[in-house]
């Protein structure tokens, strides 16, 4: 699968850039529009909720990694995360029946560059692609 990072104009604010996420190119049997649907998931709060919380989700990814923690439950506003070295599962919170199972690894990159992007300054013309 291919990701995409970039900033767009809000919807709702105007002259606000938001940062947001796109499918390049998708893997069969891969449910993309739930990675997009978690990482952009702000709950109404904006930027500042989405790097908090992201930030949050780093801090746990790497107790995980070291072995600090054997997994743990990291919640958004309608998205539930759960990791563990093995795997991470994540399922929308409204229908425990959508959901997605990905490898830690993945899952902890992806995490990285989306950290990584929403804490650069806003730009339209700052666009991140790469592999998963």
């Amino acid at each position: 699968m291919k990701l995409k990072f970039l900033w767009i104009n809000s919807a709702c604010y105007e002259g606000v850039l938001i940062p947001a996420v796109r499918i390049v190119e998708a893997n069969d049997g891969f449910k993309s529009d739930i990675i997009i649907g978690v990482l952009m998931d702000d709950g109404g709060g904006g930027l500042k909720r989405n790097i908090e919380e992201v930030s949050d989700l780093i801090f746990h990814l790497m107790k995980i990694k070291s072995g600090e923690l054997l997994d743990y439950f990291w919640n958004r506003n309608s998205w539930w995360v759960e990791l563990s070295l093995g795997e991470v599962r994540i399922e929308f919170q409204f229908d425990d029946g959508y959901f997605e199972i990905i490898s830690f690894e993945d899952f902890e990159r992806i995490a990285l560059k989306w950290n990584d992007f929403i804490n650069s300054s806003p730009d339209l013309t700052r666009v991140v692609e790469f592999d998963v």
